[in-house]
């Protein structure tokens, strides 16, 4: 929640492209996603027990499965068991699996989707709330990727979560310290200043060069309270 993390804040190079694949490997004509005719894309696969879900043709043949190429399962009739599952890793990968696989690792199961190239899963990383208005909406054209990344607050409210006690216990420590020194000399206003434009700065860079890291806490803010501590001690 609130946490620096790039490909919220921006549209990612990687992101797009991850979402890329998953739209030329998921393909079929049954839905708005033809395959280009050197991929033989996803289709609804049936096993004898009646379980069913969308795979591609060598992994239904693998499991003695009956595979129809191109064809969506019918949502209302069939026993649908392995639906895309998002939140596996950071870096907003979908696998379809059963639901008691994503529990176990850590993901969220979208129960009315079948296809990966027709979930976003960047929109469950990314979400504050249920009902936030900066949360993350699908691209009309593209359904596995957000129509514009631009959670530009990520880099303010991570200045004020941090990772556990200990880290929020060492941050306070150096604030007080360092803080109260600058502010005899230099007034609230200036510390104030120096704060958060050194902890929003830092988190710009960090969001230009450290892109698939989540990020917490005031430490730019308070790096900044010490080099000016530092220049102050070089000048006296």
């Amino acid at each position: 929640f609130g946490a620096k993390l790039t490909t919220c804040m921006r549209g990612d190079t990687s992101a797009k492209l991850l979402a890329a694949k998953e739209r030329e490997v998921q393909c079929g004509s049954g839905w708005d996603m033809p395959c280009d005719g050197t991929q033989t894309g996803y289709g609804c696969c049936g096993l004898a027990s009646g379980r069913k879900g969308m795979t591609d043709q060598s992994t239904c043949a693998a499991n003695s499965g009956t595979w129809n190429q191109g064809t969506l399962c019918d949502s209302k009739l069939d026993y649908i068991v392995i639906r895309p599952c998002c939140g596996i890793t950071l870096d907003s990968q979908c696998e379809i699996i059963t639901d008691l696989e994503c529990s176990y690792r850590g993901g969220t199961w979208h129960s009315t989707g079948q296809l990966c190239s027709q979930t976003m899963c960047l929109g469950d990383l990314c979400k504050l709330s249920q009902t936030s208005t900066y949360d993350l909406t699908a691209d009309s054209s593209y359904p596995n990727q957000p129509k514009s990344a631009n959670q530009w607050f990520r880099f303010i409210l991570p200045l004020f979560l941090h990772a556990g006690v200990i880290q929020l216990f060492i941050i306070i420590t150096i604030q007080l310290y360092a803080g109260c020194e600058i502010e005899e000399q230099a007034g609230f206003l200036r510390v104030l200043l120096i704060y958060f434009i050194s902890g929003i700065g830092g988190y710009i860079v960090s969001g230009i060069f450290v892109t698939a890291e989540v990020t917490t806490g005031a430490d730019p803010a308070v790096y900044g309270l010490l080099a000016v501590m530092l220049v102050a001690l070089v000048q006296s």
